[in-house]
């Protein structure tokens, strides 16, 4: 006999339920689009179920104790341990490992293309590492993707906002996705403070539409960055900012990260330089140079440098003076020249070139009968170590 209406129902119930199930499965386990790809058993794991109840050793459990009771400051932070990326025969990322420090901001310099957004992207379960890992406070972004997520906020390149809600109500959407108190005055002080932090208190009830490019990047950090989020990814967060606007930004990301892990990507170098604890520069994917801002300075830069201004019919008898003066410690000394009427003196260690020569030398450049028009004194920036390595 034919099937009755209610069988046939029940079928295509159950049918649809199983083809949703084993959807779900297929795109959990299998690599597509952004996000790690999931074990074939995910779903017999206890973390799959209980979040933070995983089994997965002492670590994880040590890392849930100190995230959830707000202890962030025992330096552990974030290590990369030979964490790479391939795709296909192209290496995005060589195999890299550092570490970052609770209480510190590190800054990621590289050109187009060096690894950067995918070491960032790795580090937030956006992509899975092809080889190595990443421990975020003890939690594998390889195993405990859902845990880290929890302790990760990111501020992308791009502004992905609601255009009608407006910045108070934006604060106020992620002050709730992240669990806050519900302490109503509590939670409208914390806005508050955060509009103020980046300078959107007078704009605050208007909509996201209506706001200007570096009005949107202010209010993307600010989304990023409230609430408890022990580790924030910030990429290129000044963009399209006016010199006012950064400043504002720069003083929120140093008031926020005492307690917490910053990474930061930029390719302003005095924003790398004021802001960071350590430097880490990449190059075709592979790390060049690690350190703090002054030991990269000392490493690949000059101690003082000389930035002299001459006519163009004079560069060649300057540049000629300057080698004849410091002849006996030319070794430290770099002298680079421009038909342009430029002249730049190096000295890349002081305590070597005698403190007499560069008393001389200052007292020629001012003197009424030297051919330097201008000259002035600095000492290396960042720009510089990152073209020199």
């Amino acid at each position: 006999s034919s099937p009755s209406l209610n069988d046939c129902i029940g079928l295509l119930v159950s049918l649809i339920a199983i083809y949703v199930l084993l959807a779900a499965y297929v795109s959990a386990v299998l690599p597509m689009g952004n996000g790690n790809a999931l074990k074939l058993y995910f779903f017999l794991q206890p973390s799959f179920w209980c979040g933070f109840c995983s089994s997965g050793g002492n670590s994880d459990k040590g890392a849930k104790s100190d995230v959830e009771e707000g202890n962030t400051t025992k330096g552990r932070g974030v290590e990369a341990l030979g964490v790479g990326k391939s795709y296909g025969k192209v290496r995005a990322l060589k195999p890299l490992s550092l570490s970052m420090n609770v209480g510190e901001v590190t800054a990621l310099l590289g050109h187009n293309g060096a690894g950067k957004s995918t070491f960032a992207n790795i580090l937030c379960c956006e992509q899975s590492a092809s080889e190595g890992d990443v421990f975020v406070f003890g939690q594998s972004v390889s195993r405990n993707q859902n845990n880290v997520r929890r302790m990760i906020g990111e501020c992308k390149q791009d502004d992905f906002l609601w255009p009608y809600l407006t910045a108070r109500e934006h604060l106020e959407l992620f002050v709730g996705i992240r669990g806050l108190e519900n302490d109503t005055d509590s939670v409208a002080s914390t806005v508050q403070k955060w509009l103020e932090s980046v300078d959107l208190d007078i704009v605050k009830d208007n909509f996201a539409s209506s706001f200007s490019g570096g009005m949107k990047r202010r209010l993307s950090l600010a989304n990023s960055t409230i609430g408890n989020a022990p580790v924030v990814v910030l990429d290129e967060p000044t963009t399209g900012m006016d010199p006012l606007s950064r400043r504002f930004v720069w003083n929120h990301i140093t008031s926020i990260k005492s307690e917490r892990v910053i990474l930061l990507t930029t390719h302003a170098m005095e924003e790398a330089d004021l802001l960071s604890d350590t430097v880490v520069i990449l190059c075709s994917g592979s790390l060049v140079a690690n350190g703090t801002p002054l030991e990269l300075k000392s490493k690949h830069g000059s101690a003082i440098q000389f930035s002299l201004i001459v006519e163009k019919e004079s560069v060649d008898r300057v540049d000629r003076l300057v080698n004849d003066h410091f002849d006996g410690s030319l070794s430290w000394i770099k002298v680079e020249s421009s038909t342009s009427g430029y002249v730049r003196v190096n000295i890349k260690k002081v305590s070597r070139v005698d403190a007499s020569l560069l008393s001389d030398f200052i007292g020629w450049l001012e003197g009424e009968d030297s051919p330097v028009t201008e000259f002035s004194i600095s000492n290396s920036s960042l720009e510089e170590v990152f073209l020199a390595v």
